[in-house]
Order: C-alpha cells, then structure tokens, then sequence
C-alpha cells in the first residue's frame, strides 16, 4: 500500500509539471501574410519575388529565375521577343510555368491557355527599372482592395464595344508610395453591374517601377497623337473616378451598370503630388467625351 501511494504521488508530480510546462510555454508567434497579389512572393510591393526595381541588379534577376526554374519560364521559346541571356538595357521577355488562368477564353477565341509575355526591363547599368508581370491566377477586385486598400488615382475605360476585346471594361488602380500600377478588366461577356462590380474585375497585369522610372515623363496619347506628358505613375487612362466617387463605385450605389458609371464621370484630371521629386508636368487640358 505504501509503494502505491508513493506511484501515485510521484504521478501527481509529473503531470502538475506537465501541466505548468504547457501553461507557461511561450506560443510561436504566426507571421502575418505577405501582402501579394501572387500566392508564391517572398515580399510586397515594391519589392516582387525579392526583386525591388531601382535596387535589384541583373543579377539578382538571374538568381531568381535560376532558383524558381519550376514557376517561371525564362528561356521562354514561346515569347514574342525571346532572350536566352539576361542583357543590359535590354527588356527581358519571360512567362509562368503556373499558369491558371481562363479569362482570355473570351477574348477574340483564344484558347484559355493563351497566356501574354511579362517582362522585365533592366537598365543600362544592369538595375532593374521596372517589372512588366501578368496575373497568372484569378484575382478579383475585392482581393486586390483587401490587400493594398484604397488607391491614389483611379481611372475608368470603356472599350466602345467594337469587338470582343474592346467590349470589356478596363480599372486602372495606382498606389504611389509602393510605385505599383494594377490593371484590371472584366470579361467581355460580362456584363458589369453595380451590384457585382468588385467580382467582375479581375488583374489582367501589374507594373512595378523604380522611383526613377514612376517619376520619368511619358505622352498621354489621344486617338494615335501624343499630346500632353505625364509622369509614368500619373498618365490618364480614360475617366478618372476621383476620391468623392470612389467609395460609390465600389459600393455599387447611385448606378446600375459600370458603363453608366463611366458616363457620368468628368473628362478632365484632378492629379494627385508625387511623393518624390519629379519633373514639371504639362497643363492637363479638358479631355474629349
């Protein structure tokens, strides 16, 4: 009876140690999600899969494509302009291995495994001034507000509807401080509805740029004449919806459908500052319906 009490209290010792052990353990802290548009990043904007154009060296890109051989097809036999060496001041053509998206289905025919070039363009010293890269998933507009928030400069196209493609409705969404340009459009077929407008954008490509590159003058053009000049970061892409209007379109109130929308929107420009110093942009003059 003895030695059962003494098994018994021995017992009592281990599993109150146990007990305190689990109590006072420290729990490993989880990291927060990397805030990508892109299920396999290392980083965030401005930074892509390690790659931080104004900082980044061709290198540097090399090792990239050498490490991820299995995600992304950089000797790229299928590209319009194909490369088989990394070269300065040169563009570099390049596309997914892991590639799952369908919405080209719908434009002009084209098989839904059709995928676009991205690219990357690199500098005459070898710094990456900025990267060029197709979605290579579905991403809606709802993700995209989720991940970056509200936008700095927003604007609206209506393609007019003179053929599959031009029947879509294209978003241009601009966050300046991580110098990241998001470009959605909606299915052809599909009709864009207030009730429905965060789901029927989806990311057809992102731009990231170079603080140099963001700041660099570019022609607005108009009907195949270039006209006023912008810095990259703030070129006018059809309507702008400005701050007022923001938070309506992306509600869905006050419109049935998007086209509706696009027509109620002003035709001139109201561009916001530039975090960094940048040449003089020209007279922004009112824009034709």
């Amino acid at each position: 009876m003895r030695y059962i009490s003494l098994s018994l209290a021995l017992l009592f010792v281990v599993v109150g140690y146990g007990l305190q052990t689990e109590t006072t353990s420290t729990p490993t802290p989880l990291q927060p999600p990397i805030q990508s548009l892109f299920v396999e990043d290392t980083c965030a904007p401005p930074c892509w899969f390690g790659i931080t154009p104004g900082e980044s060296t061709i290198d540097d890109l090399q090792k990239l494509f050498q490490d991820r051989i299995a995600l992304f097809d950089h000797t790229c036999s299928s590209c319009e302009d194909p490369l088989t060496e990394l070269e300065k001041d040169q563009p570099f053509n390049f596309k997914w291995k892991i590639f799952d998206r369908k919405d080209y289905v719908e434009v002009a025919g084209n098989p839904s495994n059709v995928q676009n070039d991205s690219l990357v363009m690199i500098g005459a010293t070898g710094i990456i001034d900025y990267i060029d890269i197709k979605a290579n998933r579905r991403v809606l507009l709802s993700e995209v507000l989720l991940k970056f928030g509200k936008p700095d400069l927003v604007f609206l196209e209506s393609g007019g509807g003179v053929d599959d493609f031009n029947s879509a409705r294209f978003l241009l969404l601009t966050y300046l401080p991580i110098r990241l340009q998001v470009y959605l459009w909606t299915f052809p077929t599909t009709v864009c509805k207030a009730a429905t407008v965060q789901q029927d954008f989806n990311v057809n490509f992102l731009i990231y740029y170079s603080i140099e590159e963001a700041v660099q003058l570019f022609p607005k053009n108009d009907n195949g004449r270039e006209i006023e000049q912008f810095p990259k970061l703030l070129v006018p892409f059809g309507r702008q919806i400005r701050n007022e209007q923001w938070e309506a379109f992306i509600k869905g109130e006050g419109y049935e459908q998007c086209e509706d929308f696009y027509n109620s929107l002003p035709t001139d420009y109201v561009l916001p500052t530039l975090p960094w110093p940048s040449p003089t942009v020209s007279p922004v003059p009112s824009a034709t319906p």
